[in-house]
């Protein structure tokens, strides 16, 4: 089984080829919410174990911008914070 950590580091490696490799397009990425969570903790945009399992609802989506090397996170839809 994977770890949380090369599942995010596995995550953010495929993230910065798509951003360098489409750059200034829009692209859909489809992830479970695990994987979500936990870009989100990498990320800063919150502290580890600060989002609960299941804390995604289905169709929840983060808008992000990248250019490869950093990510900003633009908006965040169906994040239960509780």
């Amino acid at each position: 089984m994977e770890s949380d950590e090369e599942l995010v580091n596995r995550f953010l490696i495929q993230l910065r080829e798509i951003a360098v490799g489409y750059q200034a397009k829009t692209v859909l990425v489809a992830t479970h919410g695990g994987c979500i969570r936990t870009f989100l903790m990498r990320t800063g945009y919150a502290k580890y174990g600060a989002l609960p399992g299941g804390s995604f609802q289905n169709g929840g989506y983060v808008k992000i911008l990248s250019d490869g090397t950093d990510f900003i996170i633009k908006e965040i839809e169906g994040l239960n914070m509780h």
